[in-house]
């Protein structure tokens, strides 16, 4: 099953033109080291407790969450959203290879990327796509809405449907219809 992924290239934007020049989502969480052999969350944890031990208990957690969903749940075929900072807008790709550890380099934590769309306005999505991609972490999956489905039409049309399931004329608030029975109005 394909996933839609956020993920983020600096807090000021200063790993976007690394990674797509250079083909690749990449991560900061330079004192991390390296995750290959980590294979779930918990692994991940106790890692982060000994290269991270000033850090509080709940931060080590949501880095945890956040590098397992990257080293080991992200897959090759799931599509990529890297919202710029530095250029304006919001690049698009395919997730091409597992995740690295490269030792030597600045951004060491890594997956090989197709971009598909370097840069289209952030005005191609609906609003409220836009603001799942306003999310604060690094990483994280972004399925509400039917996501996935209006990212794959921005890719083939250049432009954002809008959703389409629920209510008429309405959109769904969470993941799934079961998840709750609120809806906001769709633009």
């Amino acid at each position: 099953m394909t996933r839609l992924w956020l993920v983020r290239a600096g807090r000021q934007g200063e790993r976007e033109r690394d990674a797509l020049e250079g083909g690749r989502a990449i991560l900061g969480f330079h004192e991390v080291g390296d995750l290959s052999k980590k294979h779930n969350r918990e692994a991940i944890l106790a890692q982060l407790e000994q290269n991270m031990p000033e850090a509080g208990e709940n931060r080590r957690r949501n880095f945890a969450a956040q590098l397992n969903q990257f080293v080991n749940t992200m897959q090759i075929g799931d599509l990529v959203i890297l919202p710029l900072k530095v250029a304006e807008g919001i690049a698009i790709g395919e997730v091409a290879g597992n995740y690295q550890y490269m030792v030597d380099e600045r951004t060491p934590h890594s997956r090989a990327i197709k971009w598909l769309i370097e840069s289209t306005p952030r005005d191609t999505f609906k609003q409220d796509l836009r603001h799942s991609f306003g999310a604060f972490m690094t990483v994280c999956e972004i399925s509400r809405n039917e996501a996935l489905e209006r990212v794959r039409a921005v890719i083939e049309a250049g432009r954002d449907p809008g959703p389409t399931l629920g209510m008429a004329g309405r959109i769904r608030t969470s993941a799934s219809p079961e998840d709750s029975t609120e809806a906001s109005e769709a633009e």
